[in-house]
């Protein structure tokens, strides 16, 4: 545990022993004054009631201070952690609502794990034991029963809600994330969905989802309920026997009061515990499911010289001006993957492998899984048949539908290589052919694109794309359509470019252009049914 636990530990157990005190030694006070003994007889007891108030108070409010501050400094820690392991190659695509849910939602819970579960349950452990001390230094058997009760309602009662709301909880991270998925998809597309008709059917969907949600809520509610009820009757049932022990041993009536009280605070204590171990059940899960989102998929070693392909294919030789010694390569050896959990098989044993000083052109009908091929060669899913051999920080893969964030030019390339200088990133950029464009801006490479990049045309957003990848170190880029905005001139711009600025890396080109723009390829691959044959265009 480090310091800051330690610190909200101990303050929370003194202020739960010293709110227990204050009952005990309000108890004392009371029944000793129905004696009517001397005032001066009473002080020592008002000094002790008003110190352990105060102790209580300050331990209160020190320990939520405490508990707030490193809980507030792990969930910044978990976010940088988290969205590391997600950059770093994530198992499978998902949703953007849902991925976007994750990282809100599941992150905060993990919060929890400290602040709602162990914490509580360290303070509850510390104070019972002193407290049941206590009760043993003024009747043991009393003491006995007191702490058998405080066992009961701090294992077995929380064991219950375990176990009651591992299930539901276990679906309702499933059914948030559904529930923002159809919401995000009806706010997109709502429009087209008007116009076609189809609103009711969307509004029966979402309220659908919804009540799902809804009904796992009410069921975890139901369960933390139930906990609560059942710590309320352990309280009950022991408050009874220690006054039935404390009455058979003929205990002083002062003392009596003491040590009924002295129960009752006691099992404050173990209040939170139910709903610490439910609490439990949503970080497994919250963490469960940040784990599928950014499991890596697996690499493996060694690297192939030559491109072997299935089906029709045959093997192929680099052309003279690109034979030299290699290394960096991605290796894809039969690969088969079909997106989703039932949707059609996209790669049907698939091989490839792309080497430093390549340029290859990959073609295909739309919908065929040249997308996908891309997202397997980079590491952002995994193949459900086949491997794939990368070294990531060798890999920059430029989307179809590239993403400028409301920030300036400079900032946008940055992405790729946060440490770039200013230099290095004007260099990037005027080696992708906007020269001419930087030139007429005012404010240079630190002009801002607007949300989404509003203020650059299609041309430009991907050519910027393709400037964070040429200013990071990857010596292999694939590129995702990065022609498909652009006229044929400007496309056989952006290539020629793309042959000067790439150098000596290694580049895959998914595109729908055909004819002469492929003729600055070393191969021209097609991807037809699953199966990726070389071209009739290949050179």
């Amino acid at each position: 545990m480090h310091g800051g636990g330690r610190r909200v530990v101990v303050l929370g157990a003194g202020a739960a022993m010293a709110a227990a005190g204050v009952l005990a030694a309000s108890g004392w006070l009371v029944t000793r004054a129905a004696e009517r003994p001397p005032v001066l007889a009473l002080l020592a007891a008002i000094v002790v009631v008003r110190a352990l108030g105060l102790v209580r108070a300050f331990g209160r409010y020190g320990e939520r201070i405490a508990a707030h501050d490193a809980a507030f400094r792990t969930l910044a820690g978990l976010r940088v952690r988290w969205y590391r392991q997600l950059i770093a190659g994530p198992g499978r695509a998902l949703p953007a609502a849902d991925l976007l849910s994750r990282f809100v939602i599941d992150v905060d819970e993990l919060q929890h794990r400290d602040l709602r579960v162990r914490w509580p349950a360290a303070v509850a452990a510390v104070a019972a034991a002193v407290t049941t001390a206590i009760a043993v230094a003024i009747l043991p058997l009393a003491g006995l029963v007191l702490g058998t009760g405080l066992g009961v309602a701090g294992t077995v009662v929380p064991g219950l809600a375990y176990l009651s709301a591992r299930e539901g909880l276990a679906r309702q991270g499933a059914a948030r994330g559904a529930l923002v998925d159809e919401l995000v998809e009806a706010m997109d597309a709502a429009p087209q969905l008007a116009l076609a008709g189809r609103v009711p059917q969307r509004l029966r969907r979402l309220d659908d989802a919804s009540a799902e949600l809804s009904k796992i809520g009410r069921r975890d509610a139901g369960a933390a309920a139930l906990a609560q009820g059942l710590g309320v009757l352990v309280a009950g049932a022991t408050l009874i026997g220690v006054l039935l022990v404390a009455a058979a041993a003929d205990l002083d009536p002062v003392w009596l009061g003491a040590l009924a009280l002295l129960a009752l605070g006691a099992f404050e204590t173990v209040a939170p515990l139910p709903e610490a171990a439910i609490r439990a059940v949503g970080v497994r899960e919250a963490h469960r499911r940040l784990q599928d989102a950014t499991a890596a998929p697996p690499e493996a070693t060694g690297a192939a010289r030559r491109s072997t392909f299935s089906g029709r294919a045959r093997e192929t030789r680099l052309s003279p001006r690109r034979s030299r010694p290699h290394e960096a390569t991605v290796v894809a050896r039969g690969l088969r993957h079909r997106p989703g959990t039932d949707g059609p098989l996209v790669l049907d044993g698939v091989d490839f492998t792309l080497e430093e000083g390549e340029r290859v052109a990959l073609i295909g009908p739309s919908g065929a899984g040249k997308t996908v091929l891309a997202h397997l060669l980079a590491g952002l899913e995994t193949p459900d048949e086949g491997a794939v051999t990368i070294r990531r920080e060798q890999v920059r893969l430029a989307g179809q539908d590239a993403h400028l964030f409301a920030t300036s030019i400079a900032n946008n390339v940055r992405i790729g290589a946060p440490r770039a200088t200013d230099a290095q990133i004007e260099q990037a950029l005027r080696a992708t052919g906007l020269s001419p464009w930087l030139d007429a801006l005012p404010d240079g490479i630190h002009t801002l694109v607007g949300e989404a990049g509003f203020a650059v045309s299609g041309g430009q957003c991907q050519r910027i794309a393709l400037a964070r990848c040429l200013v990071s170190p990857a010596r292999l880029l694939l590129l995702d359509e990065p022609t498909a905005m652009l006229d044929p001139p400007a496309a056989h711009a952006f290539l020629t470019d793309l042959e000067q600025a790439a150098g000596d890396r290694g580049v895959l080109v998914i595109t729908h252009q055909r004819g002469e723009l492929l003729d600055a390829f070393d191969r021209v691959l097609e991807l037809r049914d699953g199966h990726l044959t070389e071209g009739e265009l290949a050179r």
